[in-house]
């Protein structure tokens, strides 16, 4: 059958008409699934799972040549000078990063970009003899952000921004709108972390000049304030904070807080899987590592050792639901203690090349790249236990002291409550955890009299306190008194001989001894 001309004419249109609605829901989907998103197991992109792989990269801002751009950290590469003085040869160098980066088997940088400075009231990123300007120069920072991003992009890696935390100043506020506005439609820039490891760095005075600890509603009521600056600037983006150890439950209590995921840090095979095991329980978000490593210079610390740490991480953060997993960070920095100098994924030995040939690193990458590359090969393969030093992390001898928490109004115990202990000149601390019945114990080499408690939810108790112990042996000789976490080495609590072989075997003999034994009264905490 003929169709006349007017009819004709009118199908085309209406075809049109159809074909372009679906052109415009096309690329309406495609620019939303573009960006990673949260659902309930996790984080997908495009449709399908994400699990980020992410390295943490300081970046920089430098002025030469009449021009700012943003440069990778001065002492990646060579230690004491900066590879190029012009922006072209910059950017070429973070590209070649960045792409090695992604070979190495990330698909993630954290970005470390909070590095503001301040004098007299102004606030200004470094950079070289010509710092800029937040308030007066803020389109300056946010296109060398833009370089940055588009490049990562391009190398198809996901980024976190790490930025400097927008509360109680009104200048880095408004420049905090600004970033969001400027990369609300950019898929490449998957989440902001807003505050990094809070319960260090919240480090405020109040008017007499003491350190000020904020309580944690204060705290709750500053991150609804990033919520809502999320919700109106940057709605297609997640953010989170950078907690460092449950010890954040005294004033940033992760559970409590309006982040769209958790994202910690936490360092020491006997620390890990014992903090993985605290959030992952006891916060109710959805959780991520955003930094961790085991720095090894293959001496002090095999590089086997590392590579074996990693593997054991990722399968304890699997076991746990975790969602994603940070290393820290790009290359070795000398010159600080062994712990920072040596967590590089990089170290600072021969010259490596990307696989195209295009782009040549000073440093090679340490054997643990191995694993990162077969990551999804490391698959869940067992319970998230409780581990057998849960309540002595690091295997303290001398003291034990004893103890409870209960809610103040039910008379029912707190599991998952978090007690800190210092002695009396605060030149040691150290944590343990209430278990379901609500009890704890808390070792020490030196006798505590500074106390912390609180749990996920609950008010903050602070007391101090000289507790008389009871010896548990006759003549006591008391070991490395003034023995700090830190300086704990890891090697002699492995247990070698089990397998399959995990830095997170641990001899569980090691963890119940003690000298000194008291018992503290029991604590109420309230529901907030």
């Amino acid at each position: 059958m003929k169709i006349g001309t007017h009819a004709t004419r009118s199908m085309r249109i209406l075809l049109f008409a159809f074909s372009l609605a679906v052109f415009f829901k096309s690329c309406k989907t495609t620019q939303s699934d573009a960006f990673v998103k949260l659902e309930t197991n996790g984080f997908t992109r495009e449709g399908k799972t994400f699990f980020p792989l992410m390295l943490n990269y300081v970046a920089e801002f430098r002025y030469s040549k009449n021009q700012y751009f943003i440069s990778p950290l001065k002492a990646y590469e060579n230690l004491d000078q900066y590879e190029h003085d012009d922006s072209l040869g910059t950017a070429n160098q973070l590209r070649g990063h960045f792409r090695l980066i992604r070979e190495m088997g990330f698909n993630t940088i954290r970005v470390c970009l909070d590095r503001l400075d301040s004098v007299n009231t102004k606030f200004y990123y470094p950079a070289g003899y010509r710092p800029i300007s937040i308030d007066d120069d803020p389109d300056i920072v946010l296109n060398c952000m833009s370089d940055l991003i588009q490049i990562a992009g391009e190398e198809k890696l996901q980024v976190m921004m790490l930025i400097k935390a927008p509360y109680e100043v009104d200048a880095i506020t408004e420049f905090t709108k600004l970033i969001l506005s400027r990369f609300k439609d950019n898929p490449t820039l998957f989440a902001y972390d807003f505050f990094n490891e809070p319960i260090y760095f919240d480090r405020q005075l109040d008017s007499q000049g003491n350190a000020y600890e904020r309580p944690k509603k204060e705290a709750i009521e500053i991150v609804d304030t990033w919520r809502n600056l999320m919700d109106e600037f940057a709605p297609n983006q997640l953010f989170t904070i950078g907690f460092s150890e449950p010890i954040e439950v005294f004033e940033w209590d992760p559970s409590v807080l309006d982040v769209d995921f958790l994202c910690f840090h936490t360092y020491h095979p006997l620390r890990v899987p014992n903090e993985i095991y605290w959030f992952s329980r006891y916060t109710g978000k959805p959780w991520m590592i955003g930094e961790t490593s085991l720095p090894a210079d293959d001496s002090t610390v095999s590089y086997a050792d590392q590579e074996l740490f990693f593997g054991d991480v990722l399968r304890r953060v699997k076991n746990c639901n975790g969602i994603g997993l940070g290393w820290w960070e790009f290359q070795e920095i000398p010159g600080a203690h062994f712990e920072a100098q040596y967590a590089g994924i990089l170290n600072r030995e021969g010259i490596t090349q990307t696989r195209d040939g295009k782009f040549s690193v000073i440093g090679t990458p340490k054997p643990v790249v191995n694993s990162i590359r077969n990551a999804s090969s490391i698959s869940k393969s067992g319970a998230c236990d409780c581990m057998v030093n849960y309540q002595n992390i690091v295997g303290y001898t001398n003291y034990l002291l004893s103890g409870s928490v209960f809610d103040f109004d039910t008379g029912l115990p707190i599991e998952g409550a978090v007690i800190r202990g210092w002695n009396e000149n605060w030149s040691v601390g150290l944590n343990s955890f209430t278990l379901k019945d609500g009890n704890f114990k808390l070792y020490s080499n030196d006798k505590c009299f500074h106390y912390e408690i609180s749990a996920p939810g609950y008010s903050r108790f602070r007391f101090d306190k000289a507790v008389e112990f009871l010896p548990v042996v006759q003549q006591p000789v008391l070991d490395n008194i003034q023995l700090e976490y830190q300086q704990i080495k890891y090697h002699s609590f492995i247990d070698r001989q089990k397998k399959p072989l995990s830095l997170f075997n641990f001899q569980s003999n090691i963890f119940n001894s003690y000298k000194y034994i008291s018992v503290l009264p029991p604590i109420k905490l309230k529901k907030l």
